[in-house]
Order: structure tokens, then sequence, then C-alpha cells
């Protein structure tokens, strides 16, 4: 059984417990952040590639699920581009960086 006195969190000791103390999940804003933290940095590869290309995105969206404790997949790219921009080269561009399994889409 963990007591009061077993428990020290970064110099915290004696945490109470009690049925008048609330229990809090982090899960949800663990997955919340990792979502974030992953679409981030996929959207940077993804910008960079284009810039490169001279194809200019407002905006990209990465849709990012995660389902299990080890289960993370990327669903869909969604770019946004100017309406001058080659829209056939964005998408061919990020498929084959990313794979034909993510759907890559294009808004103006």
């Amino acid at each position: 059984m963990i007591t009061n006195s077993d428990l020290n969190f970064d110099g915290i000791s004696g945490v109470e417990f009690g049925r008048e103390h609330e229990i809090i999940d982090f899960s949800e804003q663990t997955t919340s952040e990792r979502k974030r933290a992953i679409a981030e940095e996929l959207s940077g590869r993804v910008r960079e590639l284009l810039e490169q290309n001279e194809i200019y995105p407002s905006k990209i969206y990465v849709i990012v699920n995660i389902s299990g404790l080890y289960s993370i997949s990327i669903n869909e790219i969604k770019l946004v581009l100017p309406p001058d921009a080659d829209f056939g080269s964005a998408a061919t561009l990020v498929e084959k960086e990313v794979g034909k399994g993510i759907k890559v889409t294009i808004e103006v």
C-alpha cells in the first residue's frame, strides 16, 4: 500500500490521499501535446519541402490520431495554397515525402 510518505514529486513530499481529493487524469493533455508536437514537426518538414520548390503554403494542417498506447497515425495533410500555386506539383511532392497512405488535400 502506498502511503503519503512514499511519494515525492520534485521535492514535494507528504501528498495527502482521501475521499475529498480529486484524481487528475493527464492522459488527455499528454495526448493533445503529442498530437501538437507531431503536427508541428511534420508541417515544418512539409513547408520546407514545398518552399524549396517555390511553393508557398499559407497554412498546413496535419490530422493526427492517437488511438492507443503506441498507435499513432497521420490521416491527412491539408495544404492551403494561393490560387496561382501549382496544386499538382504540391500534392505530388508531399505524397512522395509522406507516402500514399496519407491523404493530401489542397484548399485555396
